[in-house]
């Protein structure tokens, strides 16, 4: 029988963070004595929830229907979800573009108060209906928590009657305060509704688990470095197949390009079906590259051929490595994104020659702990801010440590144009960023990005953030609470 139970909260299960202000080394000695308090803000300017990040985990599995059990206003995100969704199937050579398909069940005032049991039913029926499905993903949402709809019992009662396998995913906002949670959710639903146990095991296969954000030229850097020690890659959940999603329990090992994203699904296909996972954040830059290619080596059992493929990386990549350190060299840089983003990309800043000024983590948790230690080693002094998207704290800093770039994803690279500041997008579905190749092809983004700043200085004249000049003269974490 499936399990009902929500996914534990990260707060619970990762003694998770989502406020800090202070340094890297500060937060790393916090880290190391076990002290680290969970403080909030009396101010805060935006975030997003987990059932989001749930919805954004699955919404491209193929032939997939997706019902979030709540307001309209809760699946509208679903539109932009939707670009990445056909951009993903254009670059990764599709004839027939789709688009994903999602709803809301409208849950309204009146539902409320007598309940969304019937509109959720008829959601599920009609979408089986209407589009013959594989599989339909039903996310909870606050509203349908707040009023308690038996969401498990419906799904029970309905998969019967549908042709589609119905996978619930508990995933109401209102239970966490750190959105990767809803992550958890989605590897939840999957662990516990649609993969099952296979006697085989594929000695060449690996599953890779990649967030929605992962683009097609970092899967082919990973399929050339695996198939360099012949390896296949099975890349999940996001554009996979159900059966390649089923396929996964008879993999050799698991690994994941962002260990944020996959922690709990790794963590649990090693407890229920035996496959041993890495525990490496994402092979960016070529120490962090080095570290996750031998934890992989080391589970299927090919580390002597791995150094050999490191070492000749290395030298390859080397002379044009040279290159870009010496047009960087000197340079201040401030980062910005999720966990394993955000600490890998501040190593490769210094990799490449930069001066790390700062980085913005959206959450902490016991997944980035040996990374914050090994940043503090080399850049104790930096500035550290977690916070999940606070524009005005990261203004505010940005004013006093006038790094030369900004590296962000796409949530708050627009706030630092704004003071003209030259920015370079931490991931972009057209660009290659993991891997050795990866890490070329970043650091030349940064130079061109240094080379021509002409567009940021002429926004930062013309547009201005809406914050007074008595905020910037403020401590940028006075709202920070203990």
């Amino acid at each position: 029988m499936p399990d009902y139970r929500p996914v534990e909260t990260r707060e619970s299960r990762l003694d998770s963070l989502i406020t800090f202000g202070g340094t890297c080394a500060e937060l790393a000695g916090g880290i190391r004595e076990r002290c680290l308090k969970r403080m909030d803000r009396s101010f805060n300017q935006t975030t997003v929830c987990q059932e989001w990040y749930a919805l954004f985990s699955l919404i491209t599995v193929q032939n997939s229907v997706s019902i979030v059990h709540a307001p309209v206003g809760c699946a509208s995100s679903g539109s932009t979800m939707n670009i990445f969704n056909r951009m993903g199937q254009v670059v990764r050579g599709e004839a027939r573009i789709r688009n994903a398909r999602w709803f809301a069940s409208n849950l309204t005032e009146n539902d409320i108060i007598h309940g969304g049991e019937d509109k959720l039913c008829a959601a599920v029926l009609s979408a089986d209906q209407r589009y013959r499905p594989e599989v339909i993903f039903v996310f909870t949402s606050c509203v349908s928590g707040i009023i308690g709809d038996p969401v498990e019992e419906i799904a029970t009662r309905l998969q019967p009657l549908i042709e589609a396998r119905l996978v619930i995913a508990p995933c109401e906002g209102f239970r966490s305060a750190v959105w990767a949670t809803g992550f958890d959710a989605a590897g939840h639903a999957l662990l516990n509704y649609v993969l099952e146990p296979r006697p085989e095991r594929d000695p060449r296969l690996v599953n890779v688990i990649s967030p929605l954000t992962v683009g097609r030229l970092d899967e082919i850097e990973i399929e050339r470095l695996f198939g360099a020690l012949d390896l296949k890659a099975n890349f999940i959940p996001h554009y996979a197949s159900l059966e390649g999603i089923r396929r996964s329990v008879s993999a050799v090992a698991t690994t994941a390009t962002c260990l944020t994203y996959g922690d709990y699904f790794a963590r649990e296909l090693t407890a229920r079906y035996g496959v041993p996972h890495t525990r490496e954040l994402m092979p960016l830059g070529v120490e962090n590259t080095d570290r996750w290619l031998l934890q992989v080596a080391e589970l299927t059992d090919r580390v002597a051929a791995t150094r050999a493929l490191i070492a000749a990386e290395r030298a390859r990549i080397e002379p044009r490595l040279r290159e870009l350190r010496d047009q960087l060299k000197g340079k201040r840089v401030y980062v910005s994104a999720g966990q394993a983003r955000a600490m890998t990309m501040s190593q490769i800043a210094e990799e490449l020659g930069f001066e790390l000024v700062g980085t913005t983590v959206y959450h902490y948790d016991e997944v980035i702990a040996d990374s914050v230690r090994r940043l503090a080693e080399r850049s104790g002094a930096a500035s550290l801010n977690i916070a999940q998207v606070q524009p005005f704290e990261q203004a505010n800093l940005l004013r006093r440590l006038k790094p030369d770039l900004y590296m962000a994803d796409e949530m708050s690279t627009g706030f630092a144009a704004r003071q003209g500041i030259p920015t370079v997008m931490i991931y972009d579905y057209g660009m290659n960023y993991l891997g050795y190749n990866g890490l070329l092809a970043t650091g030349e983004r940064m130079v061109n990005a240094l080379k021509n700043p002409s567009f940021h200085v002429k926004l930062a004249k013309h547009r201005r953030l809406p914050y007074r000049e008595a905020w910037y003269e403020s401590d940028p974490f006075a709202y920070v609470m203990p």
